[in-house]
């Protein structure tokens, strides 16, 4: 039939009961709309599209859905240039959203404040020009909330994976994940054991397309605070952009906050017949100890100011940042069990594994361009670039060794946070954390902490 322009909104209210299809598998009809919304629901009921075809030139949302119930748009397809794709509002419930490609949005793909929302198997691509995939905006839940046992089912099946809460005996779950090995660098620590987890988790849970959501866009939707910030702030150093562009990511000091007041668990909630002390003392003691005591060397080290320096002038070489933090960072700040390789190494292949980058954060503009350039190690002692990073080690406390390689990327991770302003509050929210699971050793190292903008409360205590 070719297109059919729609000159108004076709407007749904106070209706039950309605379907509105295709006129065939074979339909190559398009409804045409300009400036406007072409479908609108409210305070309606049992309202189902199927197999559409919707062009729209600049307006606000293909369907915007309103006090509404049992609402179904499967298999239609979407595109032209909407702000957002579908728009869904608090007091609608029992929406299914599947199978529909939606193309052509500048903000969200889709856009709900509703919990009750189904939205699985569709495909989003934001743009106006030309299409692209953009995991970071298609899907935007706003009324995303958490109660206890809500948090708790998160920790557990992010955890235990998909043994959780499905009838295994717990002391043969409790044995696997007691037998396991736990790194104390966090991104390895998360991407080896619970990164699939967490992702099963979302889908099931939050709604199935978020599979492809990572924890900063499950952040947002849950807190509406960024986890990262894409746009300079006052106490930003400014070496840390290009322009509008960061030349990492900026952790948003809000975020960690947010997270503290609205932490619900305690020591005494417990997965699978053992108590959340139990998980914490096995998965995450060594790394969070790990952690705030390379803050603490950080802080006080009168050398701070020559180690931030340091690292912006060796990032822009990925090989180079490995050798500074080892031989200006870290044999300053302890003694280093060295391993030599056998012989020397004369390709600077002393640190990364190629393709390896810093804790998830991406490479920075500059760290991506250093494969073209040829370096020069002479800056460089014979031993720094014979040390063989995952052999060598430093022991940390008395109970945690960690090699170079995980400790150079954990002091670097608190020379950016210094760098992006963030430092503290995570350094706030470890110990707030800390306090709960880990509190004489907590307490024990609380007059070594070193706050810059302190509050008459104590650190530990906020």
């Amino acid at each position: 039939m070719g297109q059919i322009t729609l000159y108004k909104t076709i407007s749904i209210n106070a209706e039950n009961n309605i379907y509105i299809y295709s006129f065939g598998q074979y339909d190559t009809s398009v409804l045409a709309a300009t400036n406007q919304t072409p479908f609108y629901i409210d305070n309606s009921n049992n309202i189902n599209f199927a197999d559409l075809k919707i062009s729209l030139n600049s307006g606000n949302s293909f369907f915007e859905i309103k006090n509404s119930a049992n609402i179904t748009i499967k298999r239609c397809q979407m595109s032209g240039t909407a702000v957002k794709g579908i728009k869904i509002d608090k007091n609608s419930k029992y929406v299914n959203i599947t199978n529909n490609n939606i193309s052509g949005y500048i903000e969200y793909g889709i856009q709900a404040e509703s919990k009750n929302v189904i939205i699985a198997n569709n495909s989003f691509y934001k743009g106006t020009e030309s299409y692209y995939e953009d995991n970071n905006t298609k899907i935007l839940l706003s009324n995303v909330t958490m109660n206890q046992d809500e948090q708790l089912n998160m920790v557990g099946s992010i955890l235990l994976g998909d043994r959780y809460g499905k009838g295994f005996d717990p002391i043969t779950e409790e044995s696997e994940f007691s037998n396991k090995t736990y790194g104390t660098y966090f991104y390895e620590l998360w991407y080896n054991n619970f990164s699939e987890n967490y992702v099963n988790w979302i889908q099931n849970n939050i709604c199935f397309d978020c599979k492809t959501y990572n924890f900063q866009n499950f952040a947002q939707m849950l807190t509406n605070i960024p986890l990262y910030l894409t746009k300079k702030q006052d106490f930003h150093d400014d070496w840390a952009w290009n322009g509008e562009n960061a030349k990492f990511q900026h952790v948003n000091p809000q975020f960690l906050k947010w997270l503290r007041e609205n932490w619900l668990l305690t020591t005494t909630d417990n997965i699978l017949g053992q108590t959340l002390q139990f998980y914490y003392d096995k998965a995450f003691k060594n790394t969070f100890r790990t952690y705030l005591k390379s803050y603490i060397n950080l802080q006080n080290s009168p050398l701070k100011t020559t180690f931030i320096d340091g690292y912006k002038e060796n990032d822009n070489n990925r090989y180079y940042l490995d050798y500074f933090m080892y031989e200006s960072v870290i044999s300053n700040l302890h003694e280093v069990e060295g391993v030599l390789y056998d012989q020397e190494v004369m390709d600077g292949d002393g640190g990364y594994d190629e393709g390896e980058e810093y804790e998830g954060e991406g490479e920075s503009e500059s760290e991506s361009e250093d494969t073209e350039v040829e370096s020069d190690y002479s800056q460089w002692s014979e031993e720094t670039l014979n040390t063989n990073y995952y052999l060598s080690k430093v022991n940390f406390t008395e109970d945690i060794s960690v090699n170079l390689f995980d400790l150079s990327r954990i002091y670097s991770f608190w020379i950016r946070r210094n760098i992006d302003g963030s430092a503290e509050e995570i350094m706030k929210t470890m110990l707030f954390f800390m306090k709960k699971y880990d509190n004489d050793w907590a307490t024990s190292i609380e007059s070594s902490i070193i706050v810059e903008n302190k509050t008459e409360e104590t650190v530990l205590n906020e």
